[in-house]
């Protein structure tokens, strides 16, 4: 019987330099060559989910659940409703936080935001140019009311009990543990309440006909919780969130260790 494979993008399938190892290619292919699925499961959006060298897959989860592509299309889709959307938009300005508005393919990125991609850009040799690429990054003047799915927040440590306290009850902030967090705020996801990678992944497992119980999941940071959750056998990375490792069913090595190739094989699965 076919098992079903969810596989976050940065700090788990890919390192720091956006490169796959060759052991987690490797080990990608022989599961579709036994006729499992596999999932690319991100928050970044469909182009940028799919801009980096890898294995083939059989489809992707992006930004965070809001989307679901499989087949060569759109399988579901789920968008902020209007008023929501302005809410927080107004409320991001108003606590001067840095954003990334993220539509299916652009991610719409405030001043402060493009400049923070950039300075991380340089830690790991690729130009402003090649990070806006990569991650299917615009300037927020270009945003003409396109859908948005998530929206990606740095929020100042002074603003963010005003910004939880304010933020529209339909919404949820996730905040991020492990990645490029600035010391001087919080940084976060922001979605609807009711989506998540891990309903995303539900909706794939019911779509496919597997049940749960095998179904696999890796992760490296709390945005990955309700995916590790949602499945039969949630594996969290060594180098990822202290958090996520706590509450995961196993604990794979760091992703420049072979993390996933060996858990599969501990897993007896390659």
């Amino acid at each position: 019987m076919p098992k079903c494979f969810f596989f976050d993008i940065d700090g788990t399938l890919v390192n720091a330099v956006n490169a796959v190892p060759e052991s987690a290619w490797q080990a990608v292919e022989t599961l579709r060559g036994n006729g499992h699925y596999c999932f690319l499961c991100s928050g970044r959006n469909l182009p940028s989910a799919m801009s980096f060298d890898c294995p083939e897959m059989d489809g992707v989860i992006y930004c965070s659940g809001g989307g679901i592509y499989f087949d060569h299309e759109n399988l579901a889709r789920y968008e902020m409703p209007v008023e929501v959307l302005n809410s927080v938009y107004d409320l991001l300005k108003e606590t001067d936080s840095s954003y990334i508005l993220y539509h299916e393919e652009i991610g719409f990125a405030n001043p402060s935001q493009i400049r923070m991609f950039e300075e991380f850009g340089k830690k790991i040799g690729l130009s402003g140019a090649e990070m806006r690429r990569i991650y299917a990054l615009q300037e927020e003047d270009t945003y003409q009311g396109e859908a948005i799915l998530k929206i990606d927040a740095h929020v100042p440590n002074d603003k963010v009990d005003e910004f939880l306290e304010r933020l529209d009850p339909a919404l949820k902030f996730i905040p991020t543990e492990y990645g490029t967090t600035p010391e001087d705020g919080v940084y976060g996801e922001i979605s609807m309440k009711e989506v998540s990678k891990g309903t995303a992944a539900r909706f794939v497992l019911s779509h496919l006909g597997i049940d749960v119980k095998d179904s696999y999941a890796f992760g490296d940071s709390m945005n990955d919780h309700a995916l590790l959750k949602a499945c039969g056998m949630g594996i969290a990375m060594a180098n990822g969130s202290p958090n996520l490792k706590k509450d995961a069913d196993l604990v794979a090595p760091d992703v420049n260790d072979d993390g996933i190739a060996r858990a599969l094989q501990q897993l007896g699965l390659i």
